[in-house]
């Protein structure tokens, strides 16, 4: 399907109506709540803000907590011995590519970008589930993954749209034989985050199980395209730092320093993560609720495994664990909506019960969205 045909599809244009409406929605609380709440200026100074001297102000509430590095990365790049290095590149250089179009707005420019990014991999998401099952998962699939209570992060400020966009795209295009763009969302996706490279094993496994003649100078291609971005970005990072792994390295400075060597030290992780720590109920690195959301993604991925094809469960593996298990679990219900496959499965299971979970999801997600942008809260 071409994007002439996507405009003309009935389905295409309801998944794109549904997004931008709750899109705008998730804005408009976020306005109504700059308005009549107060917003956490001591958290806001606690913590990385930008611009450095300046006050928080309406427009502070659509930038909370992460996003002040990409707009700071968009600004001025990678130095040495910076925070931001721990952000990956591909999002704040797309917000300076287009940032002439809104005059250097980069806030401005930021949400249209994401936005525009999550009605992108929307699309992609639809088009995928939908060749595999029918219209109607497809679409009960989207909006559950839309009304998740982070899914607001999808059009803000953070590189979750991005990353969604290119992982589904990746799989659209092998599905429809697409070969240039397939490569290209290969080479870009290790430039999005740190996991995008591993998404090349999710897709790796389905052209290694399919019997196509052409599969091996496939597989051939996309290691080569995903380990040319990979390649990219310590060139980047080496020639802008002086270091290709001062990305990695400036994780140091967060309590939830990522490292694939916790991977193979399971028992500690689980000790530290769930029992030598005191849960709280909406700390960064004690959060309750990222470790309640782990537990139902590994109940969810059990239940997977019979209903998804077997490259799309390997995606939920591989990224939802390495997500998961590389480190504490702050941030895993914001790393939760990038796994979309599982919305595919709570789609099909829901059944009966699907429109009282996204009412209920809606109503949290609505509470969500004005505890993050009161700088009261971050997933």
């Amino acid at each position: 399907m071409n994007a002439k045909n996507w405009l003309h599809d009935a389905g295409i244009k309801k998944v794109v109506f549904l997004t931008v409406f709750l899109k705008l929605m998730a804005l408009t609380v976020i306005a109504v709540g700059a308005i009549f709440l107060p917003f956490n200026s001591s958290n806001y100074f606690a913590n990385f803000h930008y611009p450095t001297f300046q006050a928080p102000d309406f427009f502070t509430r659509f930038a909370t907590w992460d996003a002040p590095h990409y707009l700071y990365l968009a600004d001025f790049g990678y130095k040495p011995n910076l925070l931001s290095n721990a952000f990956f590149p591909l999002f704040p250089w797309l917000i300076r590519g287009v940032g002439f179009l809104f005059f250097g707005h980069h806030l401005l420019v930021g949400l249209v970008l994401s936005n525009l990014l999550t009605v992108l991999a929307m699309v992609f998401v639809y088009s995928v589930v939908r060749e595999l099952y029918d219209e109607s998962v497809a679409l009960k699939s989207c909006l559950l993954l839309l009304v998740f209570p982070t899914g607001f992060f999808l059009g803000l400020i953070y590189s979750d749209a991005l990353f969604l966009m290119l992982a589904a795209g990746l799989f659209y295009f092998e599905m429809k034989n697409y070969r240039w763009p397939f490569l290209l969302f290969a080479f870009l996706l290790p430039l999005s985050r740190a996991i995008g490279i591993l998404v090349m094993a999710a897709v790796l496994f389905k052209i290694l199980m399919d019997d196509d003649k052409g599969r091996f100078k496939k597989t051939g291609e996309l290691v080569l395209c995903s380990l040319l971005g990979l390649g990219f970005y310590f060139f980047v990072m080496e020639v802008m730092t002086g270091n290709p792994f001062s990305g990695f390295e400036a994780q140091s400075y967060y309590h939830m320093s990522k490292s694939i060597s916790t991977l193979f030290h399971p028992l500690d992780w689980f000790m530290n993560n769930f029992v030598r720590i005191h849960l709280s109920f909406n700390q960064p690195f004690t959060g309750a609720l990222d470790r309640i959301c782990f537990l139902f993604y590994l109940a969810l991925a059990a239940v997977s495994w019979r209903l998804l094809p077997n490259h799309l469960w390997v995606y939920v593996l591989v990224v939802g664990l390495v997500s998961g298990l590389s480190g504490d679990l702050t941030s895993f219900m914001r790393y939760f909506i990038v796994l979309f496959p599982l919305f595919v499965t709570m789609a099909i299971r829901l059944k009966s019960y699907f429109w009282y979970v996204v009412g209920a999801c809606f109503i949290v997600q609505v509470l969500f969205v004005l505890l993050y942008s009161l700088n009261d809260w971050v997933a």
